[in-house]
């Protein structure tokens, strides 16, 4: 068995929930540097950590080969809707927590697709809409969420969301159609 560590997903809040939990004390956070470490010797697999830590961070997998592999997975969806969609409500003070988003979404009417990308440091929300799509509505659910009020006119509705074969996003042309 081997624990990987998602690094870049880590946001603690202000400290780390899966350090506090950890039955054999293998994680341990650096206030310093704002980062967990981990002692591999004194993991014993118990998925603690997996299940207490709200951003999917830690992941238990058979072996470091597997730990590489997700690893490239992980960072491949960097560029997905999903990840900044994922971004967007962990800043928001993790109302929501990171493996229950998406069912929060599936309950919302009328989403196709969306894409929530931060454009010169502001918010912007792409959303492909479809029959009972509300925008108020949207508004009033994704402002529940915020730290800061989201402007009507920041929500944009798309035809399509342009991607590329491998599902990454195309920056430019969802830009230039707002």
């Amino acid at each position: 068995m081997y624990l990987y560590v998602d690094y870049d997903a880590c946001q603690h809040e202000p400290h780390c929930k899966a350090a506090d939990c950890c039955p054999t004390g293998a994680i341990m956070y650096n206030e310093d540097a704002r980062r967990v470490n981990v002692n591999k010797d004194l993991c014993n697999f118990c998925g603690e950590c997996v299940k207490t830590c709200p951003y999917a961070v830690f992941h238990i997998v058979e072996n470091e080969v597997e730990a590489r592999r997700l690893d490239e997975k992980l960072r491949q969806t960097r560029n997905t809707f999903e990840y900044y969609l994922k971004k967007f409500f962990q800043v928001t003070k993790n109302i929501i927590p990171y493996r229950e988003l998406e069912g929060y979404l599936d309950d919302f009417p009328g989403i196709k697709d969306i894409a929530v990308l931060l454009v010169d440091d502001e918010l912007k929300i792409f959303i492909v809409p479809e029959n009972g799509f509300d925008k108020i509505k949207f508004l009033e659910f994704a402002n529940k969420l915020a730290e800061q009020p989201i402007p009507a006119n920041n929500v944009i509705l798309l035809e399509q969301i342009p991607r590329t074969k491998t599902g990454k996003i195309h920056f430019s042309q969802i830009l230039g159609q707002t």
